[in-house]
């Protein structure tokens, strides 16, 4: 369980009891993902909205996951 610091609440730490499920819009290669990563907050990839083929190749591939292109 993550206790991060609200930067609207002046310090007081929010606990956050399940994982933050994760959709990203126009994915590209996940900066969203990273970016929660580099903090260290829990969290699940849910869904992946990228147009570009090749853009949701490297997504899968750096970021270990399996999400199929758009039709």
């Amino acid at each position: 369980m993550n206790n991060q610091i609200s930067l609207f609440e002046g310090g007081k730490p929010l606990k956050i009891a399940k994982p933050i499920r994760l959709i990203e819009l126009f994915a590209g290669i996940g900066a969203q993902a990273k970016a929660l990563k580099n903090l260290g907050v829990s969290f699940e990839h849910h869904r992946v909205i990228e147009i570009d083929k090749y853009a949701l190749t490297a997504y899968n591939g750096i970021n270990g996951t399996d999400f199929a292109p758009l039709d």
